[in-house]
């Protein structure tokens, strides 16, 4: 009581007088209490203190399934999963960043995956001395995309959500395993429409859309040294793909199916043919992640349409 009153009036210099009269080890026992709490409070103004800057769709898809985006103050436009990082304030897309927009989001660190750009913007965020960090992990098969989400995890110090969603992830591409299909392999075109040119690009087996494919039971038909390769129409209609996946922003500006079969070299195909041309969302396709076993199983219907499931 006599402690609780002295301490209510304020007498810090009184308290340590009586606490010293104390038992030594009750001395040490409240003063660690003190301490901890003074730290606790120092760690909690130095996390608060982090501002995030990350522009790439995959990590960020990442972090937000694994409910570590508390420091995320921005994204790039292609990060749309899940919705806590879609809601985030945007600093352009990610191969065409400003910097003055992401400096104005005052970040105390930038995450990249390394395709960012242009190059003067990026040389100039390292003139400014904005710390940039890319994590160690590419993911381009399942495996590695495992240790990527293992690596964010312990980044964000989310490890057990981290092998929760790496076990949830391994049990979605179980199933697709698990599925049989009777028929040939299908052969497979993707022609990918970014936002920052106005021509297409078709995906090559080097890409991480390649793995997505060749676990439905498809093969895509496209070499090539990068993921990406624009490809003339001859070469489309040689390659006669039986089907035709298309990302949704061409897509949708050809306005569906039948403006796509229009476009040079398509109308030749199996695919165009046999109306197999489909429409798929970029962020299901370009990248592996969280999602890639359950769109992988929704890639896998398409294929094998007539196919019991």
């Amino acid at each position: 009581m006599l402690f609780y009153k002295v301490l209510k009036r304020g007498e810090f210099v009184t308290v340590f007088f009586y606490l010293k009269k104390m038992n030594k080890f009750l001395f040490i026992y409240l003063t660690s209490i003190l301490l901890y709490a003074c730290n606790n409070e120092k760690k909690a103004d130095e996390q608060s203190a982090v501002r995030i800057v990350c522009v790439s769709k995959q990590y960020n898809e990442i972090i937000g399934s694994l409910h570590a985006e508390k420091n995320l103050v921005a994204t790039d436009l292609s990060s749309v999963y899940p919705n806590s990082i879609n809601n985030l304030p945007k600093v352009g897309y990610h191969r065409a960043l400003s910097a003055e927009a992401v400096l104005s989001q005052k970040p105390t660190l930038l995450i990249h995956d390394k395709n960012i750009g242009p190059d003067h913007v990026v040389k100039q965020l390292e003139k400014l001395k904005l710390p940039m960090m890319s994590f160690n992990t590419e993911a381009n098969d399942f495996p590695s995309t495992y240790k990527l989400i293992e690596e964010i995890g312990v980044y964000f110090k989310r490890k057990s959500e981290a092998e929760k969603l790496i076990s949830t992830l391994k049990k979605d591409i179980q199933k697709v395993d698990s599925i049989q299909v009777s028929v040939k392999k299908p052969r497979v075109v993707i022609i990918h429409f970014g936002q920052a040119k106005q021509h297409y690009l078709i995906v090559t087996k080097k890409s991480p859309a390649a793995k997505i494919i060749e676990l439905a039971g498809g093969q895509l038909v496209v070499d090539g040294e990068k993921g990406m390769k624009i490809l003339s129409p001859e070469a489309i209609a040689t390659a006669n793909p039986d089907v035709i996946f298309m990302t949704d922003y061409g897509y949708d500006r050809l306005n569906g199916i039948e403006g796509a079969k229009k476009l040079p070299g398509i109308a030749l195909t199996e695919a165009a043919k046999n109306n197999r041309i489909y429409r798929l969302n970029e962020y299901d396709i370009m990248y592996l992640g969280p999602r890639s076993g359950k769109c992988t199983l929704l890639i896998q219907q398409l294929l094998f349409p007539n196919e019991r499931k």
